[in-house]
């Protein structure tokens, strides 16, 4: 036994094995900064210690094997103990071993001495602290405040089993109900990293919780979002709204500590976070091309870590299908890289649908970008039939979605039957109430009907807030329902200074110039400004439309008859645009009507007219009156006659309330004695007629 031991110690066993504890100690420190410091996955460290394990035993295996001679390492076997190094290179081994151990003392030393003041706070030093205010009911409901007061209770109770993650107690954070103190101020009486604050909306039996984690020495808001829950079961719905929240939290605070979540459509917590966030802002925030290019940018990076996330990849289809479309209809991103950016939208939007439908073909984000697809909408001459198709199939497997209705709505719109797709807006906004685009869509489709435009304005400006524009358009939309001045009057005045930036638009000179009164001038300044020639898109095309309507409008009323020919001219020329653009349902026969009368072409104007009467719609104001407006121009007793008759057969018809508020473009008509009486009679607009046309009532 005493020879094995002096053999083991001749060959240097015990001070390879000491050399390689002090080694791998050191390696292993190493690797765990290493991972801390540049983001290396969990497992990095792991790998490092199962390698010096497997290792160890190769170490001394080799130091037995071989020895180290004058001549370089041989074999054990081969060296004469005369011609071994051992014993110096043994000394060497222990300055090795004694010098490691003095690091690793002086190690030790440093975490429990130098750096106390940190592991003393673990806590602070990672930002896991917060405090839960309760959630404040926004809604007149009283029983809404229990609903809050039950989610706030699981959010603490959530979040308390979060390691390493302190949260302040219920009675503490209560204090703070309706206080004027400032997310700092409150941070720092509670003494916490994170404050977590929000709000409950209820409509009907639909309930939104919004939420926003704000660091309190920033005041800084890291995250926010919105949960949206349809009431069937209020302890079902208030534990899984509670849960989604304090999962987001987890994600937000210690995304290295959380392990698949509940219900999760991929293997990655990141992918997963960066999709939840996409998918707030798509339903939360007013499309615009800051939300677009964050949501798509959010996408992006989730499909990255992990490729085989289906649903980022459908989203991300349908982010970059509303892009393309807004760069080509409302001239989003406007500058020299516009065409470029649109050559990359669409290449990833159709290599992220070709992705998504190769993972999973009936999944509901799949199905959504397969309806939506504007690559094969400009490509394909069957896709409308296909696309019905198509959410035929979202109806039937997702019932419950809103999107699906409503994109089955749009496809009734853009398929021309307006009235067929009401159903459809009703069902998307009844399924979720207070999704931003659902709510935008269906506002412009209801835009005449009073109750529904009302109670939509109302819902998208709790979620997305509003602007003068907003403001502007309610203002004309209740004057067109009432006739009463008073609401339009309140917004003059109170924006009175802020006349320029609606100036600005181009889109509302015909309502500023019949309501507002503002001086024609305004638009005349635009006439060289916008060309054909510089417009892109279909909203500025439509905007041009507008404003050359005004300009024709006025030249044919001073008689400048070379100008006349100039603008009716250029709306010719639009019409061609549109055709080679394939702006599918843009319709200005009215407008076209107007520009061949005013170049002497009475037959194309006649023919044109009868078109737009023939094919008329009855519900649909936009459509159901342009023909006899256009009408008007050569055959001004009909087309009184046809406009009194619609009226007496649908009293609901809207044609009137049209013809009035536009009264500055339409004055033969509403001048003419036949509709003056029956104004004057109905007296719905008696008022504001009078206020434009002084002498109205007594002519």
């Amino acid at each position: 036994m005493s020879n094995i031991f002096s053999e083991l110690k001749r060959r240097n066993i015990f001070r390879v094995a000491g050399v390689y504890a002090v080694v791998g100690w050191l390696l292993m420190q190493f690797a765990s900064i290493l991972e801390t410091s540049i983001g290396l996955p969990d497992w990095f460290d792991g790998m490092i210690v199962a390698t010096l394990l497997i290792g160890f035993p190769l170490a001394l295996v080799f130091a037995w094997a071989f020895e180290l001679t004058p001549d370089g390492i041989k074999r054990s076997q081969d060296a004469t103990p005369d011609a071994s190094t051992s014993d110096g290179s043994g000394h060497k081994i222990n300055f090795i071993i004694i010098g490691g151990l003095i690091l690793i003392a002086g190690g030790v030393v440093y975490t429990s001495f130098f750096s106390a003041d940190t592991r003393s706070a673990p806590l602070r030093s990672e930002g896991s602290s917060i405090a839960v205010l309760p959630l404040v009911n926004m809604s007149a409901i009283s029983e809404n405040a229990f609903f809050a007061g039950g989610v706030h209770e699981e959010l603490l109770t959530n979040l308390s089993y979060i390691d390493g993650l302190e949260v302040t107690s219920r009675t503490s954070s209560e204090k703070y109900v309706g206080s004027s103190l400032s997310v700092t101020e409150i941070g720092e009486q509670l003494d916490v990293i994170y404050v977590l604050e929000g709000s409950v909306r209820r409509i009907n039996n639909h309930v939104r919780v919004t939420v926003q984690l704000i660091e309190t020495a920033t005041d800084r808001h890291i995250w926010a979002s919105n949960y949206d829950r349809e009431l069937l079961d209020v302890f079902a719905v208030q534990s899984a709204i509670a849960r989604e929240i304090s999962n987001a939290v987890h994600l937000e605070i210690q995304p290295d500590t959380v392990g698949t979540l509940y219900n999760m459509p991929t293997r990655s917590v990141r992918a997963y976070d960066l999709y939840q966030k996409a998918r707030s802002i798509d339903r939360t925030e007013r499309e615009s091309e800051d939300s677009l290019t964050r949501t798509r940018k959010l996408l992006e990076q989730a499909v990255k870590v992990d490729p085989d996330f289906t649903e980022a990849w459908g989203l991300l289809n349908e982010i970059c299908d509303h892009t393309i479309r807004n760069i080509i209809d409302n001239d989003y991103f406007k500058g020299p890289q516009q065409q470029k950016l649109l050559g990359e939208l669409t290449a990833t939007g159709k290599r992220a649908l070709d992705k998504a439908v190769s993972l999973d073909p009936e999944n509901l984000e799949t199905l959504l970008a397969l309806a939506s697809d504007s690559v094969a909408e400009s490509n394909e001459p069957g896709f409308q039939y296909g696309r019905k198709k198509t959410i035929d199939r979202i109806l039937a497997q997702y019932p419950e979605d809103a999107m699906g209705w409503y994109v089955m709505a749009w496809w009734h719109v853009l398929n021309g039957d307006s009235a067929g797709a009401e159903p459809f807006f009703r069902k998307a906004n009844e399924l979720d109430p207070l999704h931003a685009r659902i709510l935008l869509g269906s506002l412009y489709y209801f835009e005449n009907n009073p109750e529904m435009s009302e109670l939509l304005s109302k819902r998208f400006e709790n979620i997305s807030g509003k602007s003068i524009y907003d403001d502007y358009a309610s203002a004309v939309t209740r004057l067109r329902f009432t006739g009463d001045l008073a609401a339009y009057e309140t917004f003059k005045q109170q924006n009175a200074d802020h006349l320029d930036d609606l100036i600005d638009n181009v889109f509302l000179h015909d309502s500023l110039i019949s309501i507002w009164g503002i001086d024609i001038a305004q638009s005349l300044a635009f006439e060289d400004t916008l060309t054909l020639d510089t417009v892109i898109g279909r909203t500025n095309i439509w905007n041009f439309v507008l404003l050359q309507n005004i300009l024709l409008t006025h030249y044919l009323e001073t008689g400048d008859q070379s100008k006349v020919e100039k603008i009716a001219k250029r709306l010719l020329a639009v019409q061609g645009l549109i055709e080679k653009e394939n702006y599918v349902g843009m319709n200005i026969d009215d407008f076209l009507t107007k520009a061949h009368f005013a170049l002497g072409d009475f037959d194309a104007a006649k023919t044109l007219t009868e078109k737009i009467i023939r094919e008329r719609s009855p519900n649909y104001n936009a459509t159901g009156v342009q023909g006899f407006v256009a009408l008007s121009g050569f055959d001004l007793e009909r087309s009184v006659e046809l406009i009194l008759a619609e009226k007496a057969n649908n009293s609901e018809w809207a044609g009137l309330d049209f013809i009035a508020i536009y009264w500055w473009f339409h004055k033969d008509i509403v001048n003419h004695p036949k509709i003056r009486a029956w104004y004057l009679t109905d007296g719905k607009w008696t008022n504001f007629l009078v206020s434009k046309i002084p002498d109205y009532a007594d002519q």
